[in-house]
C-alpha cells in the first residue's frame, strides 16, 4: 500500500510539473509578427541603373484591427539580385472586404527599404491597391487578412 501511495504521489507531481513546463513553454514560444508578402509587387520605371524595377509589399499584424504594410527595396525586374537602396514609395489604397470601410495611405518617395505604414484597417478580409508615389507601370492588387 504504502508503494502504491508513493507511486500516485511521483505520478500527480510530474503532471504538475509537466503542465507548468508546457503553460511556461507555451509563453516563451510567442514570437514578434513577421511581415509576410502581401503579396504585391509593382512594376516601376527606374530610369538609372537600369530602366525598369520591381517592388514589393509585405505585411504584418500591427495590432488588433491594425496592418502594417511595408515597402521592400526596388529590385531590377529582370535579375531581382539587384536591388537598390530606396524605394518609389507608395499610394495604398484598401478596402476592408468584411465592413466595407476604405482608405488611403501612403509611405514616402524615395523612402528607405523597410519603411512602413501602420493602416487602421479593422479585422477581416482587406484588399489593397498599391502603386508607387510616381512612375508607376502596373501597380499592385492583393488581399490579406487583418487580425
Amino acid at each position: 500500500m504504502h508503494v502504491t501511495v508513493q507511486r500516485a504521489v511521483i505520478a500527480a507531481s510530474a503532471g504538475v510539473l509537466g503542465t507548468a513546463a508546457a503553460v511556461v513553454g507555451a509563453g516563451a514560444a510567442v514570437a514578434a509578427p513577421v511581415p509576410r508578402p502581401l503579396p504585391v509587387t509593382q512594376f516601376v520605371v527606374t530610369g538609372d541603373p537600369w530602366p525598369f524595377s520591381v517592388e514589393t509589399f509585405s505585411t504584418a499584424p500591427a495590432a488588433a484591427g491594425h496592418t502594417r504594410v511595408f515597402a521592400d527595396p526596388m529590385c531590377n525586374a529582370f535579375t531581382r539580385t539587384l536591388c537598390l537602396g530606396y524605394t518609389k514609395g507608395a499610394s495604398i489604397s484598401w478596402v476592408n472586404l468584411a465592413t466595407g470601410r476604405s482608405g488611403q495611405a501612403g509611405i514616402p518617395d524615395s523612402a528607405a527599404p523597410g519603411s512602413s505604414v501602420d493602416i487602421a484597417t479593422g479585422s477581416g478580409p482587406v484588399a489593397f491597391r498599391v502603386g508607387s508615389v510616381r512612375d508607376t507601370v502596373v501597380p499592385a492588387v492583393g488581399v490579406v487578412v487583418a487580425p
